[in-house]
């Protein structure tokens, strides 16, 4: 169970506090729900039952673990599923089980695939370019929360990181 003010992950908006632990006026009986309230964006209220199942919920990356996490994006494997509805199939069901590492592997694979149609002219589907923004939109949300910056800066930060392992 997590704690009153703790940081954490919702695999459906991002970095986001535990406000509160209450059973909701919304609620019929006694269930339990976090209230959390999204560390960067939105100042609305998100209600989660404490016992649900396929909870969507984890704790936050801890500073030393996203500076890992970035110091290894080069070494990461791109994922890449040719099959359109496959692939966005595949890329809901990662950002819904909030599994960071899977998460990167496939924005490797959007971006590595919007770089070559690029060079084509071309562009990447509209439906891929909506889900890498909003797979970018959590780790940054994640990342920045646990380095105490924005998730404006977290493409430069992690740019200037990469760049003397690209050197």
């Amino acid at each position: 169970m997590f704690k009153l003010n703790e940081r954490v992950f919702y695999a459906n908006t991002g970095a986001c506090t535990v406000i509160n632990i209450e059973t909701p006026d919304f609620v019929k009986g006694s269930r339990l729900y976090y209230v959390l309230s999204p560390i960067f964006g939105a100042n609305g209220r998100i209600y989660v039952p404490v016992d649900a199942s396929n909870l969507q919920i984890r704790k936050l990356i801890s500073k030393d673990d996203a500076e890992q996490l970035i110091s290894t994006l080069d070494r990461m494997e791109a994922a890449w599923i040719d099959d359109d509805k496959l692939r966005e199939s595949e890329l809901k069901e990662v950002m819904r089980s909030a599994d960071r590492t899977q998460l990167v592997c496939f924005m490797k694979g959007l971006y590595k695939k919007r770089l070559e149609k690029q060079l084509v002219r071309k562009q990447l589907r509209a439906r891929d370019e909506e889900l890498f923004h909003r797979a970018e939109k959590l780790l940054y949300s994640e990342l920045a929360a646990a380095l105490d910056m924005t998730p404006e800066s977290m493409e430069a930060y992690i740019i200037s990181k990469l760049k003397p392992a690209i050197a």
